[in-house]
């Protein structure tokens, strides 16, 4: 019977094993590298398009509720700050910091809820009040070409548009929470990142 050599203590001269970084499961890479992917469009866009918004709203003098305007706006902060931590917390979690699963798990935990209240009211009021706000758009209103049931035909597609967008995103965004909960609770991911606990 062939003796099998007992296993190298770390620290032993010609063990390497104590320095080795421990090893990134493959899931945590895929959720890591589209967090960075989903966190850097959010920190561009989104102030982009506030700011785009605010802009055309001005030139084109249409009256926007002011509960719209204040959803926007809150909708813009809270997508921006969740962006951010995605980001970091995924730059975190590529290279397995100690800090980045909670992270992670906290960013997924708020997101999640966030996503889907955010994207009820989207459809269920938002949508609706562009009836209104389409109707009375001076590019529609001052356009004598346009006939009302050309108005109506207007606001039943942009309708139907901005709700397919909506739960588009929403499938998207929800779904990479989920996926971020099921895999930073998985084990072998907790176990990468408890051995690389002592790591900032």
């Amino acid at each position: 019977m062939t003796m099998q050599p007992p296993p190298a203590d770390p620290g032993v001269p010609g063990d390497y094993s104590a320095y080795m970084p421990p090893l990134r499961p493959k899931s945590v890479t895929v959720i890591a590298i589209l967090g960075i992917i989903f966190g850097a469009i959010g920190c561009l866009c989104i102030p982009i398009g506030f700011v785009f918004g605010m802009i055309k709203q001005g030139q084109q003098q249409q009256d926007v509720p002011q509960a719209m305007t204040v959803f926007n706006t809150v909708v813009s902060v809270a997508s921006l700050v969740l962006s951010i931590v995605l980001l970091i917390a995924s730059i975190g979690a590529l290279r397995l910091r100690a800090w980045a699963r909670p992270a992670m798990l906290a960013f997924a935990a708020v997101d999640l809820v966030y996503d889907v209240a955010k994207g009820v009211l989207f459809v269920v009021w938002m949508v609706p009040a562009m009836g209104p706000m389409i109707r009375n758009s001076p590019d529609v209103r001052n356009n004598p070409q346009i006939k009302a049931q050309d108005i109506e035909n207007i606001v039943r597609v942009s309708q139907y548009v901005w709700t397919g967008i909506a739960i588009g995103l929403a499938l998207v965004t929800v779904g990479y929470a989920i996926a971020v909960l099921v895999v930073m609770n998985k084990p072998h991911v907790k176990a990468a990142f408890e051995d690389n606990r002592a790591t900032l």
